[in-house]
């Protein structure tokens, strides 16, 4: 990855495509935008509360201690897929896949930049993690207890 695709992802950026990218590459990431667009999980689901960590699933709202959280849609679909799978390893593969696209299984940086900046945001210390906890090498699991 370059550093200014790094850059772009740090800065809030949910993509990022090189300006040699083919055509067939920028239609599929387009399509997968698209895809992520209208598939909006957790209608229905009842919300997450955990010491002070409040996820509302219908609305995609976070709250940290009754203060509303601002999430990029990448940042929340992470959680979510962490969320849904808790207690479970998520390997950095199934987690690219899952919340970019197919094409994305390789695009580590993607997901330890977003992992950081969503830590930043919902652990009372990100050096520290209680929820979202790595394991080295394999992935990240959300732990409830």
């Amino acid at each position: 990855a370059s550093d200014e695709s790094i850059r772009a992802l740090e800065a809030g950026a949910d993509e990022f495509i090189d300006a040699n990218a083919s055509t067939d590459v920028i239609m599929a990431r387009i399509r997968n935008i698209v895809r992520r667009v209208h598939l909006q999980p957790g209608r229905g689901m009842e919300p997450l509360e955990l010491d002070g960590l409040y996820i509302d699933f219908a609305n995609r709202e976070v709250y940290v201690n009754n203060e509303i959280i601002s999430l990029t849609r990448i940042e929340y679909d992470l959680l979510y897929e962490l969320v849904t799978n808790r207690n479970t390893l998520l390997t950095h593969a199934e987690l690219l896949e899952k919340v970019w696209g197919p094409e994305y299984r390789d695009e580590n940086q993607y997901l330890w930049v977003n992992i950081s900046r969503l830590r930043r945001k919902i652990e009372r210390d990100a050096s520290k993690p209680r929820y979202i906890q790595t394991q080295t090498g394999q992935g990240y699991i959300f732990r409830d207890g």
